[in-house]
Formats: C-alpha cells, sequence, structure tokens
C-alpha cells in the first residue's frame, strides 16, 4: 500500500478562493489528468515534512503555513517514536488501479510556481468556482483519488483565505455553486441544520407567548383583588 500527503494549497485573488492544481501523466490513468500537488511518504518520514518536500519538488512552492501542524505532538520510546496529527482529511482507495491512502492537508504557500516539476505540468492556481464546474462537467479529466478530495472540499470547507500564517484567523466566504448534479447533494447536508433552527425559533416563540399570556392574567387577577379608593 502507498501512503501520500497531499496539499490543498489556497489563495484569495480578487475575493475568490483559488486552489493549485498540476498534471501529471499516470500510466495506470491512461493520460494526462489534473490533480492536488503531494505523493508518497518516505518510510519514517514525518508527513509535514514529506508535503512539503513533494510540494517543492513539483511546483517550487514552500508552505510556511500546514493547518494542524501546531497541534501536532510525537511520543518517543526505547525503541519507537510516532507522531500525531490533525490534518484536514483522509482517503482510502477502495477499488482502482493502485491501493492507496492519504491525507490531506489545507496550506499557505509562497514563493515562484515552475513551469514544470518533478514529473509534473502546468503547475496553476485555478479557482474554486472552476474547479467545481470541470467536476461536474467532466470528473474523469481529474485523478480519480483527487477528485474525492476536491469533492470534500467542496463540501466541507469553503472558506476564504483570510487566515494569518499561524492559522488564527479564517473568515467564511458562502457556499459555491457545484453544479445541478450535485446541488441538491450539498443541500441535503444542511437540512438537519435548518430544522434545528426552526424548531429553536418556534420553541423561543412559543415560550415568549406563553409567558406573555401569563403576565396578562396575573396584571388582570392582580387589578380585580384592589379595592377602589385605597
Amino acid at each position: 500500500m502507498h501512503v501520500n500527503a497531499r496539499a490543498l494549497i489556497e489563495r484569495t485573488d480578487n475575493g475568490e478562493i483559488h486552489l493549485l492544481v498540476q498534471m501529471r501523466d499516470k500510466p495506470y490513468e491512461g493520460r494526462a489528468l489534473t490533480e492536488l500537488p503531494g505523493r508518497r511518504v518516505e518510510e519514517f518520514e514525518l508527513l509535514v515534512e514529506a508535503l512539503r518536500r513533494e510540494v517543492r519538488e513539483e511546483t517550487g512552492l514552500d508552505l510556511p503555513y500546514i493547518e494542524g501542524e501546531r497541534a501536532r505532538i510525537e511520543t518517543n520510546g526505547v525503541d519507537t517514536n510516532v507522531e500525531c496529527i490533525q490534518p484536514f482529511a483522509a482517503y482510502q482507495t477502495l477499488r482502482g488501479p493502485v491501493d492507496s491512502m492519504g491525507i490531506y492537508f489545507l496550506c499557505r504557500a509562497e514563493g515562484k510556481l515552475l513551469e514544470s516539476g518533478d514529473e509534473t505540468q502546468l503547475p496553476r492556481w485555478m479557482p474554486v468556482s472552476e474547479i467545481a464546474r470541470l467536476i461536474d462537467g467532466d470528473p474523469e479529466q481529474f485523478s480519480f483519488v483527487d477528485r474525492a478530495g476536491l469533492l470534500f472540499y467542496l463540501k466541507n470547507s469553503l472558506v476564504a483565505l483570510e487566515t494569518d500564517l499561524d492559522g488564527s484567523r479564517r473568515t467564511l466566504v458562502g457556499d459555491v455553486s457545484l453544479g445541478p448534479r450535485l446541488t441538491l447533494y450539498t443541500a441535503l447536508g444542511d437540512i438537519p441544520g435548518w430544522i434545528a433552527l426552526a424548531g429553536f425559533v418556534f420553541f423561543m416563540f412559543f415560550q415568549f407567548m406563553i409567558e406573555r399570556r401569563a403576565r396578562k392574567a396575573a396584571a388582570s387577577t392582580f387589578g380585580a383583588g384592589v379595592p377602589n379608593g385605597g
């Protein structure tokens, strides 16, 4: 089994989120496909070190910020050394030409983008809205692994890069249209939240009306019991 570290590198341009994508010609997929930067983790290699190494080799960029890196811990025993880190997502292939699993990290990058990298071509920034449109129209143009990773990102992230390098600040920018075949899928995920919100609002209104009637009744009873003239 292959273990991969893969990068969802974000930036904003004119208020719109972009992700860094590239092309790689994989023999088992038959043609050059769009994918995310990142590749195999070497034996006993730190995940973030593998990610930075692969991104630098493929794109020329450095990663000053990797979400979850600050929460990382490492344990040491007599003959053991283990790290635990909080990624954005993980994938596992269940069927296909290769058996692999991997970790996705949200990242910030800096440096000069290469025209081509180590076994990769055309690294470029692509608007998230364009990625959503292309996946909806022709999902087979994306690597089968990163197709899943990108769909997970579109459904669960959708945040702008209003993020300091230390990760202290993120700003929501709203939904991205995922096309007619995906809109219902994503909308259904919001239904429980809207139902819960509607129930809470109804409960608060109902409680307010009960308290209001109780106050009116108490005021009427008090007024009826007070004799005229003092």
